[in-house]
């Protein structure tokens, strides 16, 4: 019987591939685990992404799929975004008015070459409402199909902030500038324009006394319709702006084509190529209606929350230069105002100067008169009245000899009175020029008129170092003889002491005469300088009451200031000041 044997190498062989094939079996089934667990990671990131997820088919134009955040951004299931696509859910247009079929179209080509896109889109949900969005483009491998992978994120909060802040800083910058109204708010307006998607603006300015509506600024809007709103009177019912302006409150028009408030302007409408118009009253810090900020859109609609929260803050910068431009203009007309009155009265007082200057001219007239006129009779009164004196005898006729001594002391009383009156008015008709004056030489002069009174008195006077001034150096020798000469005179314990000193005060020198006579009482240190001020009987202490009014003439025509401090029974002390000027 013959028997058959195995081959060892056959079945070596046969062996050796079964164990291979169960490898591979295993290394398939973990490539496969692998591949679902990759798939499981990509949708459980795909399904929790922070932002909406796209998968688009380029070829269609349509969604391959969207995560639950883009199901949440658009308001619609995935079934149904399944037959749609990116045009679907936005608007017609994008900011800048492009075409958003056209916009579209030229970025998912720019991704298909390669192109890693980062962009601003603005979609539209369910509901109609716009949002802004910051949309990222990528192309995926995904075999033979083009496939794009869209990032979405809603961005109004940035949005906002970035309208607000740009159109604040674009009108405080024209503002600033100085720029008209009329700049000011149309750089707000094109502002505005420029980052919301087809929608244009107008800025209308209430009159406040007529109640009409004046253009502000609409570049975007045609020329009829402006020329049509122009003067329009704010009230009910009168389209969105003149209905807001009228109310104070703000005015939401879905569709002006289909709303009361537009019932009469039906023919307007038909030629105006706009659905919507909200209408926000621009308020003044004291509540008062200044006009009107509006948006209009080409189709009907309500406004989102951004939007309402970019018109509020448009009216409130269109407030802010309206309410610039009025305090810009009160104020020139203040100025103008103050400058015809400044005007007049320099007219007027031009005008007093003369009637004044003839005034004075006819005072020195009648001063003259009275130092020739009045002084001669004065005179031979006098003088006759002191021959009568010596020729009565002693005893003879008593009576009659102290009638004629009142008559006599009484002329020299007068004559004494003329003499001060001419000396006071000459003050301020003298025009001799300032000049450097040196006080020490003054003071001189002084003590030299007055050497009788010193001497009879036993006065102690005694100065520092006196500056050198500027003024006119016989008023200044009138000014101190006065002074020193009351110092000298009202005193009750011998011997009158006075002493001078003068320090720089600033731009002025400040100059003292100090005694240590009677005083003088507080009440009464004003008054001392007012005309014929006397304090004390005239049998004690003669003159006529003029000395100090003199010496505050002086001083005030040197551009100075005259005072007194004092205590009854210890003495005074006068001051007075003396501008520091140059000579000319």
């Amino acid at each position: 019987m013959d028997v058959k044997r195995e081959d060892p190498a056959e079945t070596l062989t046969s062996d050796h591939s079964g164990v291979e094939v169960e490898a591979l079996r295993e290394e398939l089934c973990e490539a496969q685990a692998a591949l679902r667990e990759s798939e499981e990671r990509l949708r459980t990131l795909f399904a929790y992404a922070p932002e909406a997820i796209v998968m688009l088919d380029a070829e269609t134009g349509r969604f391959i799929d969207v995560n639950p955040r883009a199901e949440a951004l658009f308001g619609l299931s995935r079934e149904r975004l399944a037959e749609l696509g990116p045009v679907d859910v936005s608007p017609p247009y994008q900011p800048g008015g492009a075409s958003s079929l056209e916009s579209a179209i030229a970025h998912v080509q720019a991704a298909l070459d390669g192109t890693e896109l980062t962009f601003e889109w603005w979609h539209r949900n369910a509901e109609g409402q716009q949002l802004p969005c910051e949309v990222r483009l990528v192309r995926m491998p995904w075999g033979s199909r083009n496939v794009i992978r869209g990032s979405i994120t809603e961005i109004s909060v940035r949005k906002q902030f970035e309208l607000c802040e740009r159109g604040r800083s674009q009108v405080l910058e024209r503002i600033a500038r100085g720029d008209s109204l009329s700049d000011v708010l149309q750089t707000l307006v094109k502002t505005i324009e420029e980052l919301l998607p087809g929608m244009v603006c107008s800025v209308l300015i209430l009159d406040q006394e007529t109640r009409c509506l004046h253009f502000g600024a609409a570049p975007s809007l045609p020329q009829f319709y402006n020329d049509a709103v122009e003067g329009l009177k704010a009230g009910p019912a009168t389209g969105s702006c003149g209905t807001a302006a009228h109310t104070g409150k703000r005015v939401i028009v879905a569709d002006i084509r289909n709303h009361p408030y537009w019932a009469a302007y039906l023919p307007i409408i038909e030629r105006l190529d706009v659905r919507a118009c909200w209408s926000e009253p621009i308020i003044s810090l004291e509540s008062t209606v200044l006009g009107t900020f509006a948006m209009y859109y080409c189709e009907p609609r309500e406004p989102v929350q951004l939007e309402l929260d970019v018109i509020e803050t448009s009216a409130q910068l269109a407030a802010i230069a309206i309410e610039h431009d009025r305090t810009k203009k009160l104020l020139s007309d203040v100025n103008a105002s103050l400058e015809r009155r400044v005007a007049s009265r320099t007219q007027a007082l031009a005008e007093a100067n003369k009637e004044l200057e003839r005034s004075n001219d006819e005072l020195r007239q009648f001063a003259y008169i009275a130092s020739h006129d009045l002084q001669e009779p004065l005179r031979m009164v006098t003088n006759f009245g002191q021959l009568l004196q010596r020729k009565i005898q002693v005893g003879a006729d008593a009576e009659s000899a102290e009638y004629l001594g009142y008559v006599v002391e009484g002329g020299q009383r007068m004559q004494a009175l003329i003499d001060d009156l001419l000396e006071y008015s000459e003050i301020g008709y003298q025009s001799r020029p300032f000049q450097a004056v040196k006080l020490d030489r003054v003071v001189q002069l002084v003590l030299a008129n007055l050497r009788a009174s010193v001497q009879d008195t036993q006065a102690e006077i005694t100065y520092g170092e006196l500056p050198t001034v500027v003024g006119d150096k016989p008023q200044l020798v009138q000014l101190l003889q006065n002074l020193i000469g009351n110092a000298i005179k009202f005193h009750d314990q011998p011997p009158p002491k006075i002493h001078l000193t003068a320090e720089q005060n600033g731009a002025e020198w400040l100059v003292s005469v100090r005694d240590n006579g009677i005083g003088i009482a507080p009440e009464f240190y004003s008054r001392i300088f007012e005309f014929f001020r006397r304090l004390h009987n005239r049998d004690r202490f003669p003159g006529t009451g003029i000395g100090l009014a003199i010496c505050k003439r002086v001083v005030e025509r040197h551009g100075g200031r005259i005072w007194v401090e004092s205590t009854l029974g210890e003495g005074s002390t006068f001051f007075f000041t003396l501008p520091m000027r140059d000579v000319k």
